[in-house]
């Protein structure tokens, strides 16, 4: 009598039998990408959720970790906006335009740039509108030799 009849070698099921534990195991120490929101309505006080969003742009970048999303909603933002935080190679950090809204950066004919950062990388910007800056909507500074930029 036979108990089994597969022409499957029996390494090839330990394999298959071991893969879900080992998905398991590799997912538990994977972070999982988390999701800010920024409203000129907000407070930066807030937890930067949906229903209790951050007030500025700035604040919600830096509340966040590469792979993550920070959605700016419709309206407008005074001033420039300056961050550090960086994404990650294969991880970048986006900030965008919630779905169907225009959020605007004014920095109301001031100098400088709009959104700025002297060593962010892996950064990815979407749908937002930047207007009335003497310099530039998007600028990545440099740092010379003494530390400031």
């Amino acid at each position: 009598m036979k108990i089994l009849d597969f022409d499957v070698p029996m390494r090839a099921l330990l394999t298959l039998s071991l893969l879900p534990v080992l998905s398991c195991g590799a997912l538990a120490g994977t972070a999982l990408a988390a999701e800010h929101y920024v409203a000129t309505t907000g407070n930066d006080a807030a937890s930067g959720t949906q229903s209790a969003p951050y007030k500025t742009i700035a604040k919600g970048i830096g509340a966040s970790n590469a792979g993550d999303t920070v959605w700016v909603r419709g309206g407008t933002y005074s001033g420039s906006v300056f961050f550090t935080k960086s994404g990650a190679a294969g991880s970048t950090l986006t900030v965008s335009a919630y779905p169907g809204e225009l959020p605007i950066i004014d920095g109301g004919g001031s100098g400088g740039s709009g959104i700025s950062s002297s060593s962010a990388t892996y950064m990815k910007f979407v749908g937002l509108a930047v207007r009335n800056f003497g310099s530039s909507a998007f600028s990545n500074g440099w740092v010379n030799d003494t530390g400031t930029s």
